[in-house]
C-alpha cells in the first residue's frame, strides 16, 4: 500500500508524499509543517542576506537553524585580514583560487575544494586567481 498525500495553497507550498519519499516546492522564506508536524526546509533568497556587492551572510539564530555562514565574492588582491574564531571556520571555494594562511601554515585551494580552519586558528585569506574568488 502506497501512501500518497499532497497539500498546497495559492502561495505554491506543496508537500506530496509516496511512501518514504517527501517532495516539497516552496516559495522563499516559506515554511510548511509535513506529515506529523515535522518541520520542512525553508528556502532563503541570497539576495535578502546581503552585506554588499560581495557578501551576503545566513545567521542561523535568525532561521532557526544551528550553523551560520557567509558567501563572498573577491577580486583578485582582495580578502580577509587575519582574524580568529572561537568556532571552525569552513570555506567552500566554488570558484577562482584564494591562498589561506592558517596559523603558520600557507594553503591554495582553488575551484572544488574545501578548507577546514581549526577553532581559534589565526587565519587570512586572499584572491590570488584571475577570476573571482567565490566562496
Amino acid at each position: 500500500m502506497r501512501d500518497r498525500c499532497t497539500a498546497g495553497s495559492s502561495s505554491g507550498r506543496t508537500l506530496r508524499s509516496q511512501g518514504a519519499r517527501t517532495h516539497f516546492r516552496l516559495d522563499a522564506g516559506a515554511e510548511l509543517n509535513g506529515p506529523g508536524g515535522v518541520a520542512v526546509p525553508k528556502v532563503i533568497e541570497l539576495s535578502a542576506l546581503s552585506l554588499s556587492h560581495r557578501a551576503a551572510r545566513f545567521e542561523g539564530k535568525d532561521h532557526d537553524a544551528r550553523v551560520s555562514f557567509f558567501v563572498t565574492a573577491h577580486e583578485r588582491g582582495e580578502g580577509a585580514e587575519l582574524h580568529r574564531h572561537p568556532y571552525e571556520e569552513v570555506f567552500l571555494v566554488n570558484d577562482g583560487t584564494a591562498v589561506f594562511t592558517i596559523a603558520s601554515e600557507t594553503v591554495e585551494a582553488h575551484a572544488g575544494q574545501i578548507v577546514v580552519v581549526p577553532a581559534g586558528a589565526a587565519h587570512s585569506f586572499e584572491s590570488v586567481g584571475e577570476v573571482t574568488c567565490v566562496r
